[in-house]
């Protein structure tokens, strides 16, 4: 009877865990991107909300390339590099970071303007450069 129990739990808690990571998924990537792809994209996410980074704009540029035809691997450079071009921004000054929990500079960042000319617009070609 307890080794019932035990293997009962064990695999209620093995769903449990299935469950967390499906909801961690971005579900407006299934369908657009391979599998192999999508996990990555998934995880990149993950650690740029973990970090508080905005994540829509690096859902905008897998979709993006998923629109356009693009290579898995393509895709998932493409989203590895705009997550740097944030960290960058984030590091870089409060005044492309949050306001107010909001991303003043996401907007700009979604139309493709690159952190280093968004710098300098924002705190001057010294601190951009």
């Amino acid at each position: 009877m307890l080794r019932r129990v035990i293997c009962g739990s064990g695999v209620l808690l093995a769903l449990a865990l299935a469950g967390g990571v499906a909801q961690a998924q971005e579900p407006r990537l299934v369908g657009r991107l391979s599998d192999a792809a999508r996990a990555q994209v998934d995880t990149i996410l993950e650690s740029a909300r973990r970090d508080g980074l905005p994540s829509e704009p690096l859902v905008d540029r897998a979709l993006e390339g998923a629109s356009k035809g693009a290579t898995g691997p393509r895709i998932v450079t493409a989203v590895q590099r705009l997550e740097v071009e944030l960290r960058a921004a984030q590091q870089r000054g409060p005044q492309i970071g949050r306001v107010g929990g909001r991303y003043p500079a996401h907007p700009a960042l979604r139309r493709g303007l690159r952190v280093q000319r968004l710098l300098q617009v924002v705190i001057g070609p010294r601190m951009g450069a």
